[in-house]
């Protein structure tokens, strides 16, 4: 379990954190490359203004966790919990969330790209502001997804 970190601006390279329990930790303004967290739980951390690359999320449960103003290149979040959680900001590129459950976070202000939600739960996922190119929906419930402020 890895509780109370505050491990900001570190950078991490081809490490292996599955399975692991990250709670209220700080990793803030660091750079992840080829980390692989499936499995993981990470709840009340903040990941905010770090970049990730090729980084593994599968079947994690990510719960009040603010990952605003990162960057993503090439990482999949497939088949995970992702509630309450705040993307504000994010650039995405190459990346997916497939059927994963994102009720309730937002990704305000982003910049998607080549970015997928198939199949997802998207319930009161604001997208408000946010660019998308290329970006797929496809089965997924983004009718009560908030793509604009006329609710």
């Amino acid at each position: 379990m890895i509780r109370n970190w505050n491990l900001s601006t570190i950078g991490l390279n081809s490490i292996i954190l599955k399975d692991k329990m990250i709670i209220v930790s700080n990793f803030s303004n660091s750079n992840f490359y080829n980390i692989d967290f499936s499995g993981s739980s990470i709840l009340f951390s903040l990941f905010e203004y770090s970049t990730f690359n090729n980084c593994i999320f599968n079947n994690t449960t990510i719960k009040y966790t603010i990952f605003a103003g990162s960057t993503f290149s090439d990482c999949s979040f497939i088949d995970s919990n992702i509630v309450n959680s705040n993307f504000n900001g994010t650039n995405t590129h190459n990346s997916s969330f497939n059927d994963s459950d994102l009720y309730y976070s937002t990704f305000t202000s982003s910049k998607l790209t080549n970015t997928t939600f198939v199949e997802c739960n998207l319930k009161k996922t604001d997208f408000y502001k946010s660019e998308r190119n290329n970006v797929s929906f496809k089965y997924s419930n983004y009718e009560e997804a908030f793509f604009n402020r006329d609710r």
